[in-house]
């Protein structure tokens, strides 16, 4: 057996371990600070607010039930809350945890392994989709956003630890 898949079997369960310990850490440390302008539309008065990570797991799904609403009845809805931009990127951020749950079912599920890469690629632009909404409503990101970020990158890393492009492998041990 070559170096490389004797290596690719040890580090795979330590980026899979070390990326669920830092995704478990990520909520129990503030994950993001509100700034006072926003936090004064009710939250926080005119103080900012931080939002620990599971605050922020707990809140971030509600918003797409918020956009089912608006699209069903827009007109309603625009009465109760205005509808902006964040929506949308509110709901889309609202999935990267429930997505990371479907990724690691496939990772551990043989029938569901061809949707991996699909599923990685939802949970980054799920990703994105949270990012532009923070930058652009002026959020600080803390420590456990960072926690949770890189928790998520040893998970979607973790399998891909090991492997040989297509065509690389000489049959020879090395």
């Amino acid at each position: 057996m070559g170096s490389s898949g004797l290596h690719g079997r040890f580090s795979r369960p330590i980026f899979w371990a070390a990326g669920l310990i830092l995704l478990v850490a990520a909520f129990f440390f503030p994950a993001v600070r509100m700034p006072p302008s926003t936090a004064s539309s009710g939250l926080g008065g005119s103080q900012s607010v931080d939002f620990s990570g599971w605050e922020c797991a707990y809140l971030t799904p509600i918003f797409t039930l918020r956009l089912l609403q608006f699209t069903v009845d827009p007109h309603r809805f625009q009465q109760d809350a205005p509808v902006g931009a964040e929506l949308p990127l509110l709901a889309l951020s609202g999935w990267v945890n429930p997505l990371l749950l479907f990724y690691l079912l496939s990772c551990v599920v043989r029938k569901l392994l061809r949707f991996r890469s699909f599923i990685a690629g939802l949970i980054v632009l799920a990703l994105v989709a949270t990012w532009i909404f923070l930058a652009k409503e002026h959020f600080t990101l803390l420590l456990g956003h960072y926690l949770w970020v890189m928790g998520i990158f040893f998970t979607l890393a973790a399998p891909l630890l090991g492997r040989r492009p297509a065509g690389t492998d000489s049959g020879v041990d090395e």
